[in-house]
This record gives structure tokens, C-alpha cells and sequence, in this order.
């Protein structure tokens, strides 16, 4: 997903990590998912206040995972 600011935001199932690329700097900025809101984040949107929310793979449904 690419943000209003140009920046790209991923979600690393694999490591348990979303991830967002700052276009202008070229650096990325990793933020682990804490165990209790389960694993694996997979499919991201943005929400139009500029929310990065992903789906989890695993974990407890009803949670909400938002950066």
C-alpha cells in the first residue's frame, strides 16, 4: 500500500513484522506485532486518517491491528 506521503507500507508475515518505506529518507521503519494480537499479518489497507490496519493469519478473532 502506498500512503498519501508516497511512503509503502508491507506487511511481513513471515517475520511478524509491518514495515513501512519512507520514500523521501529511503529508509524503512519496522514495528513487530506483539504475540497477543496473533501472527503472520498478511492483507493491508489504510483507513482515511492514514491507519495502516493488516488481517492476521493467526490469532484471536475480533482483534483489531492498526499502526
Amino acid at each position: 500500500m502506498i500512503d498519501k506521503e508516497d511512503n509503502v507500507w508491507l506487511s511481513g508475515g513471515g517475520k511478524n513484522v509491518v514495515l513501512k518505506f519512507d520514500s523521501k529518507t529511503l529508509q524503512f521503519t519496522k514495528w513487530d506485532v506483539p504475540q497477543e494480537y496473533g501472527s503472520k499479518p498478511h492483507t493491508g489497507e489504510l483507513d482515511a486518517s492514514g491507519n495502516y490496519w493488516v488481517t492476521m493469519q493467526t490469532g484471536k478473532p475480533g482483534k483489531r491491528v492498526g499502526w
